[in-house]
């Protein structure tokens, strides 16, 4: 039977109640479960924790003269508009400078506070079954202990903030967890019933005294963060003797390009000098260096590269064969000859100046050798699998300035809008809040068995799902379990970039699969412009299917009760991003113009129906910290807007997906570059990765696809 065929004549996961968690001791034996959505508890306790987080984010953004950014810088400005732009950029600097420091602090705690496993994650042996059973995982669970959290073991709210951040990429975090031995941590999940009793009822974070000693012993650093002018202390790469460097410098300079020149850690144009080795810092140094240190680990420990833990689904590969292909970039740091060469060509004393485009291009011409290649594969040329490995390895560098496999600093930026549209919709606030979650928690469950059989590749969440998402995703093993007994050999990721263009394409799918599936369920419950279209662009038949009559008709109800005038559950797009290439910039336009004629037909038959449906507005009034912007609607969806990617070290909207974009992979990997190796491999175990003709060895060039609250990857 094929991986598809049995993910599509799998029963569902059932709905279990969860046991409750073990409390009152620092570790306790995992009690296994069934798969099963997070529970109403659960979400409600998430939902309180991104009210405090709105609250937190505001009340840095706010904070006139933090981190020596003041608002009087706007009063230069010759007109009401450019202090307005002034004014934001400043607040969006400091959120940028905050959220850079948290990234910073949570490396501390993850290092220095989380305990470490008795043991090495053998993750090829424990978790290699192609079709994992639970009993499986039950009997892989009872190697580790469970971390109990109670209130007096919590971190800082803004470590929290990262912590939670991270756990929305399931991947990457079970990748980091697994390299750094913090298995513990990835079993435990984010602690909900102790997060729940850290916030009051007017949403602040409040601990016990005992926590804040326990964190301050455990990592050596206080409680708070230095909300002055901060100094970071970085290890120089060269001489190994800290570095003190400021946070942010400069002033907002062209407000529409704001902060270009800052040089201190969360500007883009960092750099710095050792006073002992006098040793050049900057963005590029660092993270080559980064790759220097993973690479020696693995040349000289045999410590996994990041990106190579997992297989190409999420999950260890089924077959030897496969596990060997994947870990070609461990075996190609291994060997003692190109091991060797690649150390050489990275170490400081060699690499200054030099960019991981430089490393790029070392390992493609590795891979070119044939000599070469043939010590550390079974062929004299790389197979498409091998090439992945190599390029998902690389992808875990470009672009990120964290020690993780992904950019937590950009993740928690982009997080920023689906916080602020949590508390904007007041959810948290209603008096049938309980009886509203526990209907987005069956709406999951609907969603996640359309996965298990749409012939989409990607699937796009709503609002509402995508909060429920969030909460099972930071249950880690529990969402693991949940999406293998879907999906066997699968573990759904949920990665935070997708172009305009693919999570409208992939958002019509999701429609159409999901009032097929629900006899003309309404997907998204919201009558704006943009939903109604693509109810409608679905339907365009002459003669509709009963699903979309019925849909029509839910249509109906939703207007009569105004739901346009109502918080509703719309196409979850916070992370959306908007490509650098002209292709997919005229694919935006193309949809725009197709959707505004579809809404033509909406509006027609409303009116028959006797409703008035007003026209697309041309022109959306935005609020973005806490200011208010008038923006052109030029697009079906848009990017957030809200983010200027000048204000931050690396840019969190990175998305390059031309040719000699600094975000290509691994040259001689791939035949056009990619955006921070989201080469997706494409073979018959996934019906999301499916092309015409059905090649089984086939890999894909495409922008992430995925994102939180856009698309799942598979």
């Amino acid at each position: 039977m094929s991986p598809k065929a049995s993910a599509r004549d799998a029963s569902p996961p059932p709905y279990v109640t969860p046991a409750d968690e073990p409390a009152g001791a620092s570790r306790s034996s995992p009690v296994f479960v069934q798969p099963h959505p997070p529970a109403v508890d659960d979400i409600m306790a998430h939902l309180k924790l991104l009210e405090t987080l709105a609250q937190l984010r505001r009340d840095i953004y706010l904070h006139d003269g933090l981190f020596g950014l003041w608002d009087a810088e706007a009063s230069a400005a010759d007109s009401a508009i450019g202090r307005h732009k002034i004014k934001r950029a400043l607040r969006e600097k400091r959120w940028a400078a905050y959220v850079t420091m948290a990234v910073q602090r949570f490396e501390i705690w993850w290092n220095r506070a989380v305990a470490a496993d008795p043991e090495d994650f053998t993750l090829w042996d424990d978790m290699s079954a192609e079709y994992v059973a639970p009993e499986a995982l039950a009997a892989l669970s009872g190697k580790y202990d469970r971390l109990v959290w109670t209130q007096a073991s919590m971190p800082p709210l803004d470590v929290l903030m990262v912590w939670h951040t991270f756990t929305l990429h399931p991947r990457a975090f079970l990748d980091d967890c697994a390299r750094a031995k913090h298995m513990q941590l990835w079993y435990s999940g984010l602690p909900w019933a102790t997060i729940d009793r850290c916030i009051s009822d007017t949403y602040e974070y409040v601990v016990p005294l005992e926590a804040t000693i326990n964190f301050e012993t455990a990592t050596q650093v206080p409680w708070t963060q230095d909300l002055e002018r901060p100094l970071l202390s970085l290890k120089c790469p060269k001489c190994a003797s800290p570095v003190a460097v400021p946070l942010t410098t400069g002033a907002v300079g062209n407000p529409d390009k704001p902060f270009v020149d800052g040089t201190g850690f969360a500007d883009r144009a960092f750099t710095a000098t050792c006073d002992l080795c006098q040793y050049r810092l900057d963005h590029n140094s660092l993270a080559v260096a980064r790759f220097q240190t993973d690479a020696r680990e693995c040349y000289v420990s045999n410590k996994p590269m990041p990106g190579t833990m997992l297989g190409s689904y999420g999950a260890a590969s089924a077959t030897n064969h496969s596990r060997q292909q994947l870990h070609l970039p461990n075996r190609l740091l291994q060997q003692p000859m190109t091991g060797a060469a690649v150390l050489e060509f990275v170490s400081p004393s060699n690499a200054v100046g030099r960019t991981l485009v430089d490393v790029s291009g070392l390992l493609g011409r590795i891979v070119n050798d044939r000599d070469k290649v043939a010590k550390i594969t079974t062929a004299s040329r790389l197979s498409n699998i091998e090439a992945y490995g190599l390029r998902r390895m690389m992808a875990s560098y470009w672009n990120n300035g964290t020690a993780f496999s992904t950019d937590l600093v950009g993740a928690v930026v982009r997080q920023g809008s689906f916080v602020e549209k949590m508390e904007e919709l007041g959810w948290i606030d209603s008096p049938s809040v309980a009886a509203s979650l526990s209907r987005f928690r069956h709406k999951y469950a609907k969603f996640f068995s359309i996965i298990r059989v749409a012939d989409a590749r990607s699937m796009v969440p709503t609002i509402d799902i995508d909060l429920v998402w969030h909460t099972h995703q930071a249950n880690a093993f529990s969402y693991y379990v949940w999406s293998l007994t879907a999906l066997p050999g699968v573990y759904v990721d949920h990665d935070d970039k997708a172009s305009e263009p693919d999570l409208m394409d992939a958002f019509q799918a999701t429609t159409k699969a999901f009032q097929s599936a629900t006899n003309g369920e309404l997907y998204s419950e919201c009558v704006c412009w943009f939903c109604e279209s693509v109810r409608e662009f679905d339907a365009s038949s002459l003669l509709p299917s009963k699903e979309t009559r019925n849909a029509r008709a839910n249509t109906r109800v939703l207007r009569l009760e105004g739901a346009d005038r109502q918080p509703c559950a719309h196409m979850s797009v916070h992370a959306v991003l908007r490509p650098n290439n002209q292709q997919d910039l005229i694919r935006a336009r193309m949809q725009r113009k197709l959707l505004e004629r579809t809404f033509k037909k909406v509006r027609q038959r409303a009116k028959k129906g006797g409703f008035e449906v007003p026209e697309i507005p041309e022109k959306s009034q935005l609020r973005m910290w806490g200011l208010e912007f008038l923006i052109r609607n030029s697009a079906a969806i848009s990017r957030d807007p809200s983010i200027s990617d000048s204000c931050y070290g690396h840019n969190p909207l990175c998305l390059a997906t031309v040719n000699d974009e600094f975000t290509g992979c691994a040259a001689a990997t791939c035949s056009a570059t990619v955006s921070a190796g989201s080469c997706q491999p494409l073979t018959a175990r996934s019906s999301f990765m499916a092309l015409a003709g059905g090649d089984p060895m086939v890999y894909a060039h495409e922008i992430d696809m995925g994102a939180t609250g856009g698309m799942g990857a598979f």
